[in-house]
């Protein structure tokens, strides 16, 4: 026996309203408990951390050039707290990887208007949603995406790989550091809203009676 679900959808702009149901296979509903659970551990220590707030603004004017203020940050306790829970939804070889994951309840949930709910959960997870907000760039190289946010963690947070460490410090001489590093640290936290937010979704699934949706919908509203 796998997990039946009882989703109504509603569009708010019309009224249309639509029901699907279904049923995930016993082996697929073990993964995605799997995934809630190891969310649930990462939520648990979560709340221990002091701050979540990231921001900073980047400024430049013809007397001083280019200059950052930062004016919230994570204590790096709390960083590598969360880096460490991050490990098994962010690595390509983890079983419970988040789009590997989002994909498998996208095989068994087939309609266009959770396909939306989907997509933006992994645009929002791979920095694609904030970069449709702003890019930064320095020369060719493109700042706030997946791949220049893997080379910093690999860099200071995973292996400290001296090749790409030296990347970094190479955009940290156009970019002032600590702006960088509270660039990267929001994207992380991006990440971690995508994980809780799918999570959420996976325990609506078991709700008795089935769960109500209105659209526009981002997988987290809710």
């Amino acid at each position: 026996m796998g997990q039946p679900y009882n989703i109504t959808m509603k569009l708010k702009s019309t009224g249309e309203t639509i029901r699907i149901t279904g049923q995930i296979p016993s082996e697929a509903w073990t993964t995605l408990l799997r995934f809630r659970d190891e969310a649930n551990e990462f939520l648990a220590d979560l709340k221990e951390c002091e701050n979540l707030k990231v921001s900073g603004t980047l400024n430049w004017n013809t007397t001083d050039g280019l200059s950052s203020e930062v004016h919230d940050t994570i204590k790096s306790r709390d960083l590598a707290m969360i880096l460490h829970h991050l490990r098994p939804f962010l690595l390509q070889n983890e079983p419970l990887e988040f789009n590997r994951t989002v994909n498998l309840l996208q095989r068994y949930i087939r309609h266009e208007w959770m396909g939306s709910g989907f997509r933006f959960l992994k645009d929002l997870f791979s920095g694609k949603e904030f970069q449709r907000q702003t890019r930064i760039t320095s020369g060719d190289l493109r700042v706030n995406c997946e791949r220049t946010l893997m080379t910093w963690i690999n860099a200071y947070e995973y292996h400290r790989d001296d090749d790409k460490r030296r990347l970094i410090e190479e955009l940290d001489a156009r970019f002032p550091a600590e702006f960088s590093r509270s660039l990267f640290v929001s994207m992380v936290i991006d990440k971690v809203k995508a994980i809780f937010r799918f999570s959420g979704v996976i325990s609506s699934l078991e709700r008795r009676g089935g769960f109500a949706i209105k659209f526009p919908y981002y997988m987290g509203d809710q």
